[in-house]
């Protein structure tokens, strides 16, 4: 760990030699109704798989299903943050 002074704020930093990615394909079948902008979710996929054991598979799988539901979210609002530009907006 190596911390930094900042005047009266300290900072720590944890820099692990061996990183871990979470890796995985997700995609959805929707059906859009083109008056109202409804966006109705037909079939879900996911894939990937843990590679590890887990304690608690509750808690993993409950992870998984907050993740898919921020996806969704920011997918369907538009909103995702991003800390470079898009395309688009160049």
């Amino acid at each position: 760990m190596r911390v930094s002074s900042l005047g009266s704020r300290r900072r720590a930093f944890y820099d692990p030699s061996n990183f871990c990615f979470p890796f995985g394909a997700h995609a959805c079948v929707v059906e859009v109704e083109r008056e109202t902008g409804n966006v109705k979710i037909l079939r879900y996929h996911r894939r990937g798989r843990r590679r590890t054991t887990s304690i608690n598979p509750m808690i993993v799988d409950g992870m998984v299903h907050g993740g898919i539901a921020q996806g969704v979210g920011q997918a369907l609002s538009g909103k995702a943050p991003s800390t470079t530009a898009s395309p688009a907006s160049s």
